[in-house]
């Protein structure tokens, strides 16, 4: 049951203001049980919200069967809500009113049949200054919580959402409409959302989903058995946390483990967001199709700093930290350690982008059953990999090369401090430190190349196509 944790006294002894028209009214029972007027007990920890549902609105009982909040103030819920939706319903509660607290109070709120695409909470649009904490969603059909275009200061936190098939948290549509406005998700837990063996017209949602977002932070949270749960190459989720035309939001010290999924967090056509102490790892890693954080869709001024891909089976990993036709944009402290691929993969990727950096990037102790590079720079321009490392990466299969780094049609770039060391392919002469062809202008600086081979590494091939004389050693 929801009420007002400020003002509500009990009304089974005291309630001298009469309900609504045509509501049926419930109090609690000296029992401890909830009893109708009519004198019908009910559970204290079951609400049938397709047929009432009793909350507190400033010492009031409201009751209705949309479950609204209209009206500022504290709520708490009492019980467990478990909901068996009818056709035309869409959500268990939907808040159409700004400042607001709806506080679960550690009680879970569910559904209990399979009607489908039904979320738990909704947050109407333009509204503001909403906070939704200490609780359970789960088992739903749609998204756990849905927050509407035009919002702001909009703050989720210290929950778990478990068995959302659509999405865990959706912030914003996939249309650039109104601005959703310093929102925060903090200290949640998703669990078994964005499955889509549960859904017939699964599309592919991620558990986090954030569009059209300006200063909104996810942080200090852990994803975990999301996605598809196997063919992971016919996989359409997103990434864990997926941020879409999003301006200076922030994604920090997130942990997601044992997904299945595009990657870890991806950053398309958004600009000036920041990514980092995030871990795409753990003792069973996860399945990836892609890789893990991705900067694409022309997105400017985006970092992502410090943060780890580790232990993770993937499938065609096109960059398991990748900045994609996109400028202006900067992978640091980054880390790429123990991961297997069932086919060639690239690690660190810059594709069709100009004017980034890597720096302090490592690539190590990685295999892969077909091509295999630390990095992978095509078609870039201004762009430097400065302390930047690919060591030990190894190649399973036959006639498959796998290198420390190649750098092809690139220009007016920069090589610093980088080393490329025991990178092995099936044979030495499909094994190589640092590849070069195409491209022109570019400064290579202390940059060493050894040992890349399984037997008798060919010296010729630790650097290949380097422009005599720009090597300072």
């Amino acid at each position: 049951m929801l009420k007002d944790i400020k003002k509500v006294k009990s009304c089974a002894r005291k309630n001298k203001k009469p309900a609504p028209k045509k509501a049926v009214k419930i109090c609690p029972s000296r029992s401890g049980r909830y009893k109708s007027k009519s004198g019908e007990a009910m559970s204290r920890f079951l609400v049938n919200f397709t047929k009432v549902m009793s909350f507190v609105l400033f010492a009031n009982f409201i009751h209705a069967t949309d479950l609204a909040i209209t009206a500022p103030g504290v709520y708490s819920l009492s019980a467990n809500i478990i909901s068996n939706p009818v056709v035309g319903s869409n959500n268990i509660i939907q808040i159409t009113s700004s400042d607001v607290v709806l506080d679960l109070k550690d009680f879970t709120i569910s559904q209990a049949n399979n009607l489908a695409k039904f979320n738990g909470i909704e947050i109407a649009p333009n509204v503001s200054n909403v906070t939704i904490k200490n609780g359970t969603i789960k088992t739903l059909t749609g998204t756990g919580i849905n927050v509407g275009t035009g919002c702001s200061k909009i703050n989720i936190r210290n929950l778990t959402i478990d068995s959302c098939f659509l999405m865990a948290i959706n912030m914003g549509t996939f249309e650039l409409t109104d601005q959703i406005i310093d929102s925060n998700i903090e200290n949640v837990i998703i669990l078994n959302s964005a499955n889509a063996a549960k859904v017939t017209d699964y599309a592919g949602y991620p558990p986090i989903f954030m569009s059209n977002c300006l200063r909104c932070t996810v942080r200090e949270s852990y994803i975990s058995n999301c996605g598809l749960v196997s063919a992971v190459q016919n996989n359409n989720t997103f990434a864990c946390v997926y941020l879409a035309s999003c301006n200076n939001c922030t994604v920090d010290s997130v942990k997601m483990q044992n997904n299945s999924v595009f990657g870890a967090v991806n950053l398309n056509s958004s600009t000036g967001c920041l990514v980092k102490n995030c871990d795409f790892s753990g003792a069973n890693g996860n399945l990836s199709s892609t890789g893990g954080f991705i900067i694409s869709g022309g997105g400017t001024g985006n970092l992502i700093d410090n943060c780890v891909a580790q232990n993770n089976i993937a499938y065609s990993a096109h960059g398991f930290f990748k900045i994609e036709q996109s400028n202006l944009n900067s992978i640091t402290n980054c880390s790429i350690i123990g991961n297997k691929s069932n086919s060639s993969t690239n690690y660190f990727v810059a594709y069709v982008s100009n004017n980034c950096l890597f720096k302090n990037c490592v690539a190590s102790d990685n295999t892969t059953t077909g091509i295999g590079r630390g990095f992978w720079a095509f078609s870039i321009a201004r762009t430097s990999f400065i302390d930047c490392v690919s060591a030990n990466n190894t190649g399973t299969s036959s006639f498959q090369e796998v290198g420390g780094m190649l750098f092809a049609y690139a220009s007016y770039c920069e090589l610093a401090n980088c080393q490329f060391y025991n990178n092995s392919g099936s044979t030495d002469a499909l094994s190589y430190g640092l590849k070069v062809f195409g491209g022109s202008n570019n400064l290579y600086k202390d940059v060493s190349a050894y040992a890349n081979g399984p037997v008798n590494p060919i010296p010729a091939n630790q650097m290949v196509g380097v422009p005599a004389g720009s090597i300072i050693n």
